[in-house]
């Protein structure tokens, strides 16, 4: 396990991510910053001050680029060279929740529950979806057209962007009436994990033989109740199809098996909120960042297995 204790300047962190090429770590903070660190040597590579104004809810790399969404009212892209902005989305005076991205097309989510949808490549945007309450997350499903949506609520929105007859569909946890944290999307689209505020995990199984996508099958995993900060809490999973994370607000780390639901991995590095937990892409180290200012790397390889 390697700690990396930043700087008290840099804030809380709120998420990480790894880079495709599996050579950068990077790590952003409630105050705006993003701090990009070498994972073959673990030392610091760039320092970037105030790339937002205000806490980055959501960042990951893309190939050549970087992309985050910010409480400042602005979602961007940004080149990895030279680490200047290249596209500013701006949310007229709302919140950047989350932020995804397929070839051109570009998804930003608000606070006040707009969802909309940008092309690059053109100033104004494509479209636009108002769910009438907050939102945390929206994510493309396979491609331009389809998108997941869920916020301040159990409910989880699918919409399909073709069928102007049927613009939305919603489906919600079972026996719950918590609010979704966080979801994501298991390698090929087969599961939809959700982590509610609190701190439990719901997989849904994904129908992807038919053209319009459907979610069956909702699981509860065994998981130890323990709520967090509702605005941090964040789930990932590994590029390989195997695991899932996530952190609670004891400082813990839990890592699961997708198919089974059982847990794998329990660790304990960080104190107060762990706000995400992010896979490399070999499957074999994982990364976390929290509220004590911490990144942590771990080496799955060499830690006990809780089979």
């Amino acid at each position: 396990m390697v700690r990396i204790k930043l700087c008290p300047k840099i804030s809380n962190l709120s998420c990480c991510s790894f880079s495709p090429d599996k050579n950068l770590l990077g790590c952003a903070s409630i105050n705006g910053q993003l701090l990009l660190i070498n994972t073959r040597c673990l030392t610091k590579l760039h320092t970037i001050f105030k790339i937002h104004r205000s806490v980055i809810n959501h960042f990951f790399f893309d190939n050549d680029k970087f992309l985050t969404a910010s409480s400042d009212g602005i979602c961007a892209i940004w080149n990895l060279k030279t680490l200047e902005s290249v596209r500013n989305f701006r949310l007229m005076s709302d919140k950047g929740e989350d932020i995804d991205c397929i070839n051109n097309n570009i998804l930003t989510t608000s606070a006040k529950g707009f969802v909309t949808l940008w092309d690059q490549r053109i100033l104004h945007s494509v479209s636009s979806i108002n769910h009438g309450i907050p939102l945390k997350n929206g994510k493309f499903f396979r491609n331009e057209q389809k998108i997941i949506s869920c916020g301040n609520s159990s409910e989880i929105f699918s919409w399909d962007l073709r069928n102007s007859r049927i613009p939305y569909s919603f489906f919600s946890l079972k026996n719950t009436s918590t609010n979704i944290s966080s979801i994501c999307f298991s390698k090929n689209f087969s599961f939809l994990f959700c982590l509610n505020d609190q701190n439990e995990v719901f997989r849904w199984s994904v129908n992807s033989r038919i053209s319009t996508f459907q979610y069956q099958d909702c699981v509860t995993f065994p998981s130890i109740v323990d709520s967090a900060s509702f605005t941090s809490l964040k789930i990932s999973c590994d590029f390989l199809g195997d695991f899932v994370g996530h952190g609670n607000k004891s400082g813990q780390i839990f890592i699961k098996s997708q198919k089974k639901g059982n847990l794998i991995i329990k660790l304990h590095p960080h104190v107060g909120n762990v706000n995400q937990v992010s896979f490399h892409r070999t499957g074999r180290i994982i990364a976390s960042c929290g509220d004590d200012e911490c990144l942590v790397i771990h080496d799955l390889s060499k830690m006990h297995r809780m089979f």
